[in-house]
């Protein structure tokens, strides 16, 4: 009889193999030890020994009441021979199966060497565009007429297009700091200078930067139809009967608000919903779409979009901001050349409330 230690090998062998040529797949149970303990004549222990070799593989997991399992993933760390073996087990599956259907082996071979020619052509390919594109990664609050202008200029440029976002305002200006982004967009207000974003950026940015405006946005309460709750502006939110939707902290549309109450010293506690946080426009006007809300801040875009009503409040700047670097993007001063062009003021001026006097007007922030 064959040596219990080189018997547990053998086992674990056995199912090593099976499990790189993909025969048992992640998740799968393997025979209880009792039984497996029959099949190859031996003790309970060997297998246990063989299963625990797997496991410490990571091929194997154990779980107390659920036996022995395939792992959901194969280690990094197999071996280049297992690699191989799972690699010849699956050509080998191909060549029986292309000669079952009456192909010959010259005919295999000449269709193997397309496929490859066919892949090395494809490969070039990728990595030449990999090379060629610049895509501007950007992060910063959501803005309806940006997302369809960075469609329209990833149409035009698809070597530098935009890649977006959204995190906030805040979170935007935060990301271009720190390496993050490479355009930011902001709409800030601040209540001391009555003005939008250059304070908060010149509190965050020890370098120069500058900032090119998107447009200017019209922001209001949105609410049902008809607003059956004569919701009435911010101070009907401390009402009982009113159920808010809030905006995440850091986006300019909360930043604005948090000041507006703090104004009129209405606590976010005595809101209904306050806590109630979404991350977009659109998501703030499809909770009052779907009655999930009576009430939120938002762009006038979104409430046309979900045919609600809006009531104008405040007309905001929305600007994009990057860093002056002494080799700047490529792909920058061709977006900006971009939004400057009548094509991209007119695709902005399709949405409801946004105002294009300023769409790309330039200034540096020290």
């Amino acid at each position: 009889m064959m040596a219990k230690h080189e018997l547990y090998q053998q086992i674990a062998e056995h199912f090593r193999l099976r499990i790189f040529r993909g025969e048992l797949n992640p998740g799968e149970k393997l025979p209880p030890m009792r039984e497996l303990a029959e099949r190859w004549n031996c003790t309970v222990g060997t297998v246990q020994r063989a299963y625990q070799q797997l496991a410490n593989e990571g091929l194997v997991t154990s779980m107390h009441g659920q036996g022995t399992r395939v792992a959901a993933s194969l280690p990094n760390s197999q071996s280049s021979t297992l690699r191989t073996v799972s690699l010849v087990h699956k050509a080998e599956s191909f060549l029986i199966e292309s000669f079952m259907t009456g192909y010959d082996k010259n005919e295999i071979q000449n269709a193997l060497q397309l496929a490859m020619d066919h892949w090395r052509q494809a490969e070039e390919a990728i990595n030449k565009r990999a090379e060629v594109s610049q895509k501007i990664s950007f992060s910063g609050s959501h803005d309806l007429a940006l997302v369809m202008v960075a469609a329209n200029f990833d149409e035009l440029h698809p070597e530098y297009s935009l890649n977006l976002s959204f995190s906030g305002s805040l979170g935007g200006l935060i990301a271009l700091s720190e390496g993050k982004a490479e355009l930011a967009g902001c709409h800030l207000w601040d209540a001391k200078s009555d003005t939008y974003n250059d304070p908060f950026i010149k509190k965050i940015f020890s370098t120069a930067t500058t900032a090119v405006t998107l447009a200017q946005r019209r922001v209001g309460w949105i609410t049902s139809p008809g607003n059956p709750k004569l919701f009435n502006g911010i101070n009907d939110l401390a009402r009982d009967d009113i159920m808010f939707v809030n905006r995440q902290e850091g986006s300019g549309t909360r930043v604005w608000l948090d000041s507006k109450l703090a104004e009129i010293g209405l606590d976010g506690k005595n809101i209904h919903g306050y806590e109630n946080v979404v991350w977009t426009h659109s998501e703030a006007a499809q909770r009052v779409a779907e009655k999930k809300a009576d009430a939120t801040l938002g762009l006038e875009a979104a409430a046309q979009a979900f045919d609600l009503n809006f009531e104008f409040t405040t007309l905001e700047q929305y600007d994009l901001v990057f860093l002056n670097k002494p080799e700047p993007h490529q792909g920058m001063q061709v977006f900006i050349n971009y939004l400057q062009s009548p094509s991209a003021k007119k695709t902005i001026q399709k949405m409801a409330g946004y105002d294009t006097s300023l769409t790309g007007k330039i200034r540096q922030i020290q």
